[in-house]
């Protein structure tokens, strides 16, 4: 599967980082009085949000929760969710994102108060290796990036825990592109004295501990570890002899100071007594930084790709510009920024503009001119999202790919407007629409653009849910999938000592799917009852642990095969029950199957 780029058309906010601390420009103002965590929050406030989920692969992580606020919801077949008004704060929200096999993982913003959008990108919960409690081990990455564990362990509430312990280790490194998509909040922190602080990572780590029930497991309390982080051979030249360690706090959505690392060879070295995400930074003071850009025509620039770099740090931090050509952040205070806009990340990435900004006291707002460019076209998509019955979209969206890029905008009142640069030798598109309260698309349609503005009229959402999987667990809401879903069935497999199988899975069947079915079955007519199986064997019976997380045999849910039509006919399934999950934790599940085989 080709991995395709999600580009939101609108702002994405982002942290911009400062250079090493032997190299800050001397301050023209001096600041007084830091502003503490909260006090740059602001009041509360409601905001609406639009994000896409994908995993290290880039593929969309399908019904993974979300929580912003008190609000939540699910991400779609596409890994696409949209939060309308939750309640945040002016200047800071936190979006949390979870879904099992994955380690928890959020997005922190300065909101506006049109559409907030985001890419989350989740880490999967793979061990890097298994070690056993009241033994010091130590657990490497090939970089040799590790950690050294003392052997003392509890469970989250304290308890002690004594056998196996699945360790898994992820290092982030800034030169790596998807870094600030993987690593949680933002670059965002407090420091010991609770002041608000833009940081510098030269480096992160994130690590649970797992029992062999699946529980999260801690360092026991009065017990230590070792982290020991490779630096980029590119920082090293730059990197200072101490560093501040921070750790992420998953209910507060920033990064905390926790102590030192010391640089030995270029490894950065410290204790720590707990385990969560961990960041290596430098930190300065922050101030927010608005940039508005025009072309020389005085239009605002859409889309346009924003980078900013600071003295002595060797890494960029970027943004685009929302319709309106602003693109915001925070940047450390006092420091002289370079600046450079780039004509696309579709064309040939070069350098259109360049200047020096800053320094910076308090938050501005800054405006740019870029030249017009015969090597990128820029191109304006409108049109009206309809249903079927011909009444406006309310609770929608629009995907438009691009040359490997897909963009996409929101529809609430059924109109539709997507900005983006294109080269002149590509001018053709597609577009879908995506209607929440019907479930219905508009299916994907071809278009060519007519630059400047290319008027798509009334697109509609008119076709038919033909075939689904929804399911139910513990009462809570639906999750219900009506694309992307494979059936195969075979009734003389090989696979299964020649009995008949039926397999029925949503999305790619490589570990990311939202549902997935193995029915080993009896003999003609197929239909009838059948009961939970452990494994993937050849016994008679069912299996669906994968997304679903349910423990294989000892279970008491009965799956009833109602049909089994020809090819091109519908399956149709029921099921209901308890059952243990992974961790030993005890759920309800009912689910209706209809689909084509």
């Amino acid at each position: 599967m080709n991995a395709i780029k999600i580009l939101f058309p609108i702002i994405v906010f982002f942290t911009f980082f400062s250079c090493q601390e032997s190299a800050i420009i001397l301050p023209l103002v001096e600041i007084e009085e830091p502003l503490s965590i909260s006090e740059i929050f602001g009041q509360s406030a409601n905001r609406s949000f639009i994000g896409s989920v994908i995993d290290e692969n880039e593929i969309p992580v399908i019904n993974a929760n979300i929580k912003i606020g008190n609000s939540t919801t699910t991400t779609d077949r596409r890994g696409i969710f949209i939060i309308k008004d939750a309640e945040v704060y002016e200047r800071f929200a936190y979006i949390k994102v979870t879904k099992p096999g994955f380690i928890n993982s959020s997005r922190s913003l300065v909101p506006v108060s049109g559409i907030n959008r985001v890419t989350i990108m989740m880490l999967n919960m793979l061990p890097s290796a298994s070690v056993n409690s009241g033994v010091e081990e130590t657990v490497s990455l090939l970089n040799g990036t590790s950690i050294t564990l003392q052997g003392q362990y509890e469970y989250e509430n304290g308890t002690a825990y004594s056998g196996a312990v699945d360790v898994i280790l992820h290092h982030l490194t800034p030169s790596d592109r998807n870094m600030f998509n993987k690593m949680p909040g933002m670059l965002l922190g407090a420091n010991i004295e609770d002041e608000a602080r833009v940081l510098q990572s030269y480096g992160m780590l994130a690590v649970e501990l797992r029992g062999s029930t699946g529980k999260k497991l801690q360092i026991a309390q009065g017990s230590t570890a070792e982290i020991k982080m490779q630096l980029d051979p590119i920082l090293l030249a730059v990197a200072p002899e101490t560093i501040k360690l921070w750790h992420f706090d998953e209910n507060k959505g920033y990064w905390l100071e926790d102590g030192m690392a010391k640089l030995e060879g270029d490894f950065y070295i410290g204790t720590v007594k707990h385990f969560s995400f961990w960041n290596c930074d430098a930190d300065f003071p922050t101030v927010n930084l608005c940039v508005n850009v025009k072309n020389s025509d005085g239009n605002p620039v859409a889309n346009q790709l924003i980078k900013l770099s600071f003295t002595g740090y060797p890494y960029s931090r970027s943004g685009y510009t929302n319709n309106d050509g602003e693109v915001c952040g925070l940047v450390p205070s006092n420091e002289t920024i370079s600046l450079k806009a780039y004509n696309s990340t579709i064309c040939e990435n070069s350098i259109i503009h360049e200047q020096s900004i800053g320094p910076f006291s308090e938050d501005t707002d800054i405006n740019i001119t870029i030249p017009l460019s015969t090597d990128v076209i820029a191109e304006q998509v409108v049109g009206v999202f309809n249903n079927c019955a011909g009444d406006v979209v309310t609770d929608g969206y629009v995907l438009l790919k691009y040359d490997n890029t897909t963009f996409i905008e929101t529809v609430t009142d059924g109109n539709f407007e997507i900005n983006l640069v294109r080269c002149e030798e590509q001018n053709s598109f597609s577009i879908e629409g995506i209607d929440y309260d019907t479930g219905q698309t508009t299916g994907e349609i071809n278009y060519t653009f007519t630059t400047p503005l290319t008027d798509l009229g009334a697109i509609s959402s008119c076709n038919a849910v033909s075939e689904f999987v929804q399911y139910s667990i513990d009462d809570q809401e639906q999750e219900f999938f009506y694309t992307d879903i494979y059936s195969d069935f075979n009734p003389i497999d090989d696979n299964v000592d020649g009995k008949p199988l039926l397999n029925i899975f949503v999305g790619d069947d490589g570990g990311g799917t939202c549902f997935n079915l193995r029915l080993v079955l009896n003999e003609l007519p197929y239909i009838g009852s059948y009961t939970n199986t452990s494994g993937v064997g050849s016994t008679v019976g069912f299996w669906m642990a994968e997304c679903i997380s349910m423990a294989e045999g000892n279970n008491n849910v009965l799956l009833n095969v109602t049909s089994l039509g020809n090819v091109g006919k519908h399956i149709d399934i029921n099921f209901a029950g308890d059952y243990e999950d992974t961790s030993g934790n005890a759920h309800t599940i009912t689910g209706v199957i209809h689909v084509i085989r």
